[in-house]
């Protein structure tokens, strides 16, 4: 339910806001074969989720999805926020716990697998 409530948020302020096409991956950085790539590593990720469910991870490849699925359909992603210098979008924050969380409990969390 997570995932499909993300995009629906994520579709919500895409229809409000200024959206910026991002054909790119992270930062508009564009690579050869972007959505190839994309799908390996969510696949990976997804991986990683199945074979025990941590949230840091579960967060990063929801965001990932979100981001991928708008590529898919809309054929760029639609980032809205502008932070300094840059735009992102709803799953972008969503990623970006999920990676804080992973490196929070990999340097101070008691144990270091419960993340």
């Amino acid at each position: 339910m997570l995932p499909v409530s993300l995009w629906l948020g994520h579709s919500f302020l895409a229809a409000r806001l200024e959206v910026i096409q991002n054909r790119g991956i992270s930062f508009g950085v564009n690579l050869p074969m972007t959505k190839i790539f994309l799908a390996i590593f969510l696949a990976i990720l997804l991986g990683q989720v199945v074979k025990s469910f941590k949230w840091s991870i579960y967060l990063v490849f929801i965001g990932g999805l979100v981001n991928f699925t708008d590529r898919l359909l809309v054929g760029f992603v639609r980032d809205y926020f502008k932070v300094i210098f840059f735009y992102n979008n709803l799953a972008d924050w969503v990623i970006f716990v999920g990676v804080t969380l992973y490196i929070f409990g990999f340097f101070y969390g008691k144990n270091r697998h419960s993340l």
